[in-house]
């Protein structure tokens, strides 16, 4: 059996619209009831137009930002899924709190936020705005592994 690495449902992020001057109750929905889930070794391309939410979403994927509603699990084990999606259905909210206490990744904080984020990354779709180009490429790539724990410069110097 597979893992799915990231399995997300009814995920929305509404942003309020206005400011301080302005207390309407007005939201934009950049994301609206996205349900995804990418198992081991996928890759997904997620494409459309400019201002759809497709940057939105991979920040709520990797909790960026947080989300308005829905859930987000990670790293579960494919009959898990089965379940939960079976619970889902059945509207037995006791069974998917009890997978979800388990798996969620909007339960995670601090620590354990930032040990689980050695295992995702996202690629903005702006190079420029992700990009240093006065970094070389070797530590543009080890930035990360350095931040998040993953390795230490000793052995990234034998990689590079």
């Amino acid at each position: 059996m597979t893992n799915y690495i990231i399995a997300a449902y009814d995920l929305k992020k509404y942003f309020p619209v206005g400011g301080f001057l302005f207390s309407s109750k007005q939201t934009v929905k950049a994301v609206d009831g996205v349900n995804i889930k990418i198992k081991e070794n996928e890759v997904l391309g997620l494409v459309g137009e400019t201002g759809c939410g497709k940057t939105t979403l991979g920040k709520l994927l990797i909790r960026l930002i947080e989300p308005t509603s829905g859930e987000i699990l990670f790293n579960v084990p494919e009959e898990i899924i089965h379940e939960y999606e079976q619970a889902l259905e059945n509207k037995d909210y006791k069974k998917t709190g009890k997978i979800s206490k388990q798996y969620s990744l909007l339960n995670k904080k601090g620590s354990e936020l930032r040990k689980l984020r050695r295992y995702m990354n996202i690629v903005f779709q702006d190079p420029y705005s992700s990009l240093n180009p006065r970094m070389l490429v070797k530590d543009i790539i080890a930035e990360p592994m350095l931040s998040t724990g993953y390795a230490s410069k000793k052995k990234l110097r034998t990689l590079f």
